[in-house]
């Protein structure tokens, strides 16, 4: 593995629990995380095995308050009936070392804090309507530690992830730009869109991938996918 980082290669690790031999799975799954360019291909062969990885929880996206006496963080699951993972975000009280979750824990993986008492993040809370195929845009939220509903504070038409706040007006956006639609896309309305995928959700039963990598675990399908960082006022 170290010789194939040296040379910028992957290593597949197969049968990561040696055939059943190797019965910690977290023992095991710790041990492989140290190797970033190590994908371990588990070889599971009980569905205990397998009820355990679903069960694991992952922290990433760790962001300190501006005291610094606070830090708020993501924690994520496998959700093995839609195939993905749902996130949520946590904070700490890093004098007292108290967690506590801070939202429900659906979709919530991108947050910035506003104040030492105020985060706003993105979700998708409001749609839960089956037939809608437009995800193409995003609600940000406002929430406070101290309690109480989040609030909407916009809606940006596109799929973004908010970067950082430049004053209490203008936010600079990572957008997710899919080079498989129109260059138009973004500036048409919302019926428009709604039409345009339906119809390509109707006609395609399969995907052409024409670049490396095409697809990344949580995220999916990556294939002629681009960032573009832009200002929102």
């Amino acid at each position: 593995a170290e010789k194939c980082r040296e040379k910028d290669m992957g290593f597949i690790a197969m049968k990561g629990l040696s055939g059943g031999l190797l019965t910690n799975s977290a023992a095991v799954y710790a041990y492989m995380a140290q190797y970033e360019n190590v994908l371990p291909i588990w070889g599971i062969q009980k569905e205990k095995e397998l009820d355990e990885f679903l069960n694991y929880h992952f922290l990433s996206n760790v962001k300190l308050s501006p005291s610094a006496d606070k830090a708020a963080f993501v924690v994520s699951k496998s959700n093995e009936e839609k195939d993905g993972y749902t996130s949520g975000i946590w904070t700490v009280d890093l004098n007292t070392k108290e967690c506590r979750m801070l939202t429900a824990g659906k979709d919530e993986s991108s947050f910035l804090w506003l104040k030492d008492d105020t985060l706003l993040f993105t979700s998708r809370r409001d749609r839960t309507k089956p037939e809608e195929v437009d995800q193409y845009y995003t609600d940000c939220f406002v929430i406070s530690l101290h309690g109480g509903e989040a609030r909407k504070r916009m809606t940006i038409d596109a799929p973004a992830r908010v970067v950082a706040s430049i004053d209490a007006d203008t936010y600079l956006l990572d957008v997710s730009y899919d080079n498989n639609l129109p260059e138009n896309f973004f500036t048409m309305s919302r019926e428009e869109r709604q039409k345009l995928l339906a119809s390509r959700k109707e006609e395609k039963d399969y995907e052409v991938f024409s670049e490396l990598p095409f697809w990344r675990n949580g995220a999916g399908i990556t294939n002629l996918q681009r960032s573009r960082l832009y200002l929102y006022h």
